[in-house]
């Protein structure tokens, strides 16, 4: 899926700051950010993790076509991200049972037509695949061994 930056904002949105894993700062999911105070208190020194970090929110598709608000992670209850320098998409659960809803099924879908994979991580600590017709879960499993550096 091509990345085309929009004019999406945050707003009040901070879930990455909260359910991401950023290991240099030494904050797990589930936590969130000590910089964190109503934006971001290191934003023109943040680490790489956070000024790399790719949330769908923030992008279009090929013709212009935004996200609507209730999209926004915060009120969707899912963050659809792209980590950065990898070939796969991340849905992170951050409200129990938002991943089966309707907005999210469109989003799953979306990324199936583009020929991409997506790992679902669920609130539950369930992980869930979502591959491309052409690729096995070993195929995934070493093409996530290989960006998390395994």
């Amino acid at each position: 899926m091509d990345l085309i930056a929009s004019d999406n904002a945050c707003g009040e949105c901070n879930a990455c700051c909260e359910f991401c894993d950023i290991d240099v700062l030494d904050k797990p999911s589930g936590t969130l950010c000590s910089h964190y105070d109503n934006g971001c208190s290191i934003y023109e020194d943040r680490p790489l993790a956070c000024s790399s970090y790719q949330c769908m929110w923030h992008y279009q598709d090929s013709l212009g076509n935004r996200l609507p608000e209730k999209y926004r992670p915060d009120h969707l209850g899912v963050i659809f991200e792209k980590p950065y320098k990898a070939d796969f998409w991340v849905a992170v659960e951050i409200k129990a049972g938002s991943i089966d809803t309707q907005e999210c099924f469109s989003m799953i879908k979306a990324i199936e037509r583009e020929n991409s994979a997506l790992l679902i991580k669920r609130n539950n600590g369930m992980v869930q695949h979502h591959l491309p017709e052409t690729m096995t879960l070993e195929d995934f499993n070493i093409m996530y061994k290989k960006y998390i550096g395994g």
